[in-house]
């Protein structure tokens, strides 16, 4: 099973807070390939078939996230309502999900190694450092709080801060 995966190896993550992590990781980025499609300004710059290359990454960005979504889902134990969001039901989506849910599992697995391995999302590697990095991302594009640890916070159990800073 995962005997070597522990919440210690990862600063103090859990799994289901390590999923979280990684699916707050692919949303950045998945942010980021959406404002790549907003400006107009560098179209004439942009090759034939660049915007749509451009899409074409958001898409492949947005699947990955809904699997990550998946994943943490899962790890809460929201079976039942995850397939209810998916409009399907619980074995469908579970028969969908399986080689996602497997992958998971080895990543936790390979990554208690004391070495960066290959194909193991960072957030799962290092996670103190992305979160530290997806903190500052969040507070410097999440209004409404301006909590220094607005993605950290709760998955370590830090109070919000919310001052600015």
């Amino acid at each position: 099973m995962l005997a070597a995966w522990t919440a210690a190896s990862h600063s103090g993550f859990s799994r289901d807070g390590l999923a979280r992590l990684v699916l707050s990781d692919l949303a950045a980025s998945l942010a980021g390939n959406v404002a790549a499609l907003v400006s107009t300004r560098n179209d004439p710059d942009c090759a034939n078939g660049g915007r749509a290359s451009e899409a074409n990454a958001l898409w492949e960005c947005a699947q990955r996230a809904l699997a990550a979504a998946v994943v943490f889902e899962r790890e809460r134990g929201c079976w039942e309502d995850l397939a209810h969001y998916l409009g399907t039901t619980a074995d469908e989506a579970e028969h969908r999900f399986v080689p996602v849910l497997a992958e998971w599992e080895d990543v936790l697995e390979r990554s208690a190694a004391d070495r960066p391995v290959r194909g193991i999302p960072q957030a799962v590697q290092k996670p103190e450092y992305v979160g530290s990095c997806l903190d500052r991302w969040a507070f410097h594009r999440i209004t409404l709080t301006k909590d220094q640890h607005e993605v950290t916070g709760s998955l370590l159990g830090r109070p919000g801060s919310g001052e600015g800073g």
